[in-house]
């Protein structure tokens, strides 16, 4: 099987067979620690941790994850084979080409619902076939409809991103920016920025960092819940940007006013059963508990990931793709403070809650390879096993 460390081991041997000392000194980190990673007996999950080594060895996180993943998967295979034609629909949408909408404005928006249900029901396979159309007939209509289409360029820069496609991400957010300037609705100018910080590769986080603050204090007097909320959206990605910096103090202030406006705004208004608030993000009080989560993982505080998780109350949000972070994330913590039983049982867990994210995900891909080698590549029984085999790893 392919994992990170086997990776670290190939680009080492590519750099003029640089050695883990080296690697290691040039990383910031412990031979010991790389050692243990190449092995796979430690998962390489932190943000940062991927940055230092991806930048020693001088390549991006991408290439030292594997993504976008080439090994066989029919249900992933099924969501990649529709990229080419999304590509082509983000070029022509950059460059100002538009049809004549196929469906009328009430139909259209019905199609941004249901594809903003499926983004987070994590269900790409159903996704990706939708996209280029449903771009196409929201380019026809013109400004009538463009919150709608930044909130689909949203779901599409999510979708290709999950996908492991990084740069395609980034040039549907950079259209997204274009619309939401165009349309000049202060809120959705803001989404459009949260969406293209979040297309930002994991080396930049500085600057996503800076690009989010500044968006926020943009929105800051803005009137309206949807400001609000988005404003709010922008310190908890500011904050997973301090993460990746190393930056706890700053990302914990982020976290701190994001969690202030919503205790402001309360829980998000539904609009479907999956779908709640602006842009659908669900942002309220039990989002951001989920994110504090996921910061203190980032920031390899895993004791205090594990209690901000006890204290969620996940029935609140029934929406797939934030289970499977909210499950990823305390796997990650409890694999750090060596409760693999209790990891692989929340990695089970993860996988039920939205399968074909699971599947794209080089972290939990990594994770799970390290939990099997640390059990010394014993028979692997019951659900991390099946786990296993559908993430592309056959454990002996």
């Amino acid at each position: 099987m392919d994992t990170v460390g086997d990776r670290m081991k190939q680009w080492r041997r590519r750099r003029g067979g640089m050695s883990q000392r080296t690697l290691a000194d040039l990383a910031g980190l412990s031979q010991g620690y790389v050692s243990q990673i190449e092995s796979g007996q430690k998962p390489l999950d932190r943000k940062s941790t991927q940055v230092a080594i991806a930048q020693a060895l001088n390549i991006t996180v991408p290439q030292l994850l594997g993504q976008p993943a080439t090994d066989a998967d029919p249900v992933r295979d099924r969501a990649v084979a529709y990229v080419p034609a999304i590509r082509d629909t983000l070029i022509e949408l950059a460059y100002g080409e538009r049809r004549p909408p196929r469906r009328d404005a009430t139909a259209v928006r019905a199609a941004v619902s249901h594809a903003t249900d499926l983004r987070n029901a994590a269900d790409y396979g159903a996704i990706a076939p939708l996209l280029p159309d449903l771009l196409m007939d929201l380019a026809g209509h013109g400004m009538d409809l463009g919150g709608e289409m930044v909130e689909t360029l949203f779901t599409t820069r999510f979708t290709l991103r999950t996908m492991g496609h990084m740069d395609l991400s980034r040039e549907a957010a950079e259209v997204a920016v274009t619309v939401a300037r165009d349309y000049g609705d202060p809120a959705w100018i803001g989404q459009a920025a949260y969406n293209l910080v979040q297309a930002f590769p994991q080396e930049s986080a500085v600057v996503g960092h800076r690009m989010a603050v500044r968006a926020a204090d943009e929105l800051d007097t803005a009137k309206g819940r949807g400001a609000r909320e988005v404003y709010g959206c922008l310190h908890l990605l500011a904050a997973l940007e301090s993460a990746v910096a190393n930056q706890a103090g700053q990302a914990y202030a982020h976290l701190d006013e994001a969690e202030q406006v919503a205790r402001s705004v309360g829980e998000p208004q539904r609009r479907t059963d999956l779908t709640a608030g602006w842009n659908g993000n669900w942002f309220g009080p039990t989002q951001v508990a989920i994110w504090r989560i996921t910061i203190n993982a980032e920031l390899g505080e895993a004791g205090a990931a594990l209690e901000s998780a006890a204290r969620v109350d996940m029935s609140k949000m029934p929406v797939p793709n934030r289970h499977v972070y909210f499950w990823t994330d305390q796997a990650r913590a409890l694999a750090a403070l060596g409760k693999d039983r209790e990891a692989m049982g929340a990695l089970a867990k993860a996988e039920r809650s939205a399968p074909q994210h699971f599947r794209f995900s080089p972290a939990t891909r990594d994770l799970t390879a390290s939990l099997i080698a640390r059990a010394k590549r014993r028979a692997v029984a019951g659900e991390l096993s099946d786990m296993a085999r559908k993430l592309g790893l056959h454990p002996l």
